[in-house]
């Protein structure tokens, strides 16, 4: 159970070591959904949304991390194979965030960055929070896709990166948030160095995860449990390690992309996926194309539109 965190007395990368030093799951034991506590929002019924301490007196970017992080160690991930949204009479894209998290916990399936993605804008929404998930990338090369959320931040409103596969934000050099219009123009200008992840692209996330027993060496930026649990269908559950950086290390569409962005003329680093947005929720540049002007400042027309003149 997440016991009482004292938010305001540490900073940056130290304030989100002390998050995940107070979740269990992380030190390599299971946490058993069922002794975690119920959030008191009526609308949030996944028995692991533990009563989060005393979020009241946390900025919007730490409940953000901390919905994130909670997330990420609940979410299952899964080869193609035994993706949750191959079930269609599931409806996945229509679940709830609490059916989602309960498919996980009864090992219907998982899902990979965009199933994971969806999950968590779910989440974000039955907490107030107003976010969109957004595909980069080339298909032909490699995508990723992550979650903005609108928060709160020096007295103006931001969009903050939340990549939930990784356990990961994207902020400032210096670890406050940055917003995703400005980690744009930053990556545009060839200033990544100005740009972080935190805590950082070394850290590794551990959850469970689903594939088939041929599958288990197509994945070698998985470090797989030498141990797994046996389930229907020929499937197998182990517990995984994953980072950023061994996916942008030894991922062979990893590489890939990584030779499109020399030719493109930009470093050989993977946050740079991100300057190649082409789907927000479900509107891509070809239906941006035929739409007519956004009505707001947030929604998917808005967002899209501004991210492709930054890049």
């Amino acid at each position: 159970m997440i016991q009482s965190l004292n938010l305001h007395l540490i900073g940056g990368i130290e304030r989100f070591k002390r998050i995940v030093a107070m979740h269990p799951s992380i030190d390599g034991s299971r946490v058993d959904a069922d002794t975690m506590c119920e959030h008191d929002n009526p609308k949030v019924t996944m028995d692991w949304i533990s009563s989060m301490p005393t979020m009241d007196d946390m900025s919007d970017w730490d409940k953000a991390n901390l919905l994130r992080h909670c997330a990420a160690v609940h979410a299952v991930w899964s080869s193609q194979s035994c993706l949750l949204e191959n079930d269609s009479s599931l409806g996945f894209y229509r679940l709830s965030a609490s059916s989602i998290f309960r498919a996980f916990r009864n090992k219907q399936g998982g899902a990979m960055c965009g199933g994971m993605a969806y999950a968590l804008m779910k989440l974000y929404h039955d907490f107030g929070y107003e976010a969109y998930i957004v595909d980069m990338g080339k298909p032909q090369y490699e995508t990723h896709v992550v979650v903005l959320v609108s928060l709160e931040h020096g007295g103006r409103r931001i969009l903050s990166i939340e990549d939930v596969l990784f356990d990961v934000s994207i902020a400032n050099g210096d670890g406050t948030p940055v917003d995703y219009f400005e980690m744009l123009a930053k990556l545009k200008g060839l200033r990544h160095e100005e740009v972080k992840m935190v805590p950082c692209p070394e850290w590794a996330v551990q959850r469970d995860v689903i594939m088939r027993s041929n599958e288990v060496d197509q994945f070698p930026w998985i470090v797989l449990s030498k141990d797994f649990t046996a389930l229907e269908g020929g499937r197998r559950m182990y517990r995984g390690n994953m980072s950023f950086k061994l996916y942008e290390s030894v991922n062979e569409k990893a590489q890939r992309f990584k030779e499109f962005l020399e030719h493109e003329g930009y470093p050989r680093n993977m946050l740079y996926i991100y300057l190649f947005p082409f789907r927000v929720n479900e509107l891509t540049l070809t239906e941006l194309q035929s739409r007519g002007e956004a009505d707001s400042e947030t929604d998917e027309s808005a967002i899209l539109k501004r991210a492709l003149l930054k890049s």
